[in-house]
């Protein structure tokens, strides 16, 4: 999430500003899958917990590490083509 906001804020410096645009757009797709997510556990195990949210022109993965019922960290993949539906699983 730092580093497309940081890539926005160097477009809109540079007067890129549809590029700028694109990087906004991202950064509140991860806002918004964010917020919907709500992990409730009893468990002290440590977990990772992965979500995707896709569109017609990229995908965003995401993965959250828990341990001791506290958030660690947040880490997100951005998908240049979409994905397709997993038929195997």
């Amino acid at each position: 999430e730092n580093k497309i906001k940081a890539r926005m804020l160097e477009e809109a410096e540079k007067l890129n500003f549809e590029q700028a645009a694109i990087y906004r757009e991202k950064l509140k797709a991860i806002q918004q899958l964010a917020e919907k997510q709500k992990i409730v556990t009893v468990s002290e195990d440590d977990f990772d917990v992965t979500a995707i949210e896709k569109n017609d022109v990229d995908a965003c993965l995401q993965v959250f590490s828990c341990a001791e019922a506290t958030w660690l960290a947040e880490n997100s993949l951005f998908l240049k083509a979409p994905v397709q539906k997993a038929t195997n699983l």
